[in-house]
């Protein structure tokens, strides 16, 4: 598992809620955030998982996301 290096703007929930949207999904998380995973993701979001969001918290983009420590997508 890699995680971004000196990243310690984190936030880790779980998956309440997936749907299908288009050709990917769209996750609602219990702590209340709603995000796109694309189509083409390494993983398939279940309920349950654990999302783990690399940002400055609500409100601001969302620079990485990692789904039962698959990585999603990061951006520096």
């Amino acid at each position: 598992m890699f995680y971004p290096v000196n990243d310690d703007n984190v936030e880790e929930t779980k998956i309440k809620s997936v749907n299908v949207s288009g050709d990917g999904w769209i996750i609602l998380c219990d702590t209340g955030y709603s995000f796109c995973v694309p189509g083409d993701s390494q993983i398939v979001p279940e309920p349950g998982m654990t999302a783990r969001f690399h940002g400055k918290g609500k409100g601001y983009a969302v620079r990485g996301l990692f789904l039962d420590d698959v990585e999603v997508f990061y951006r520096c």
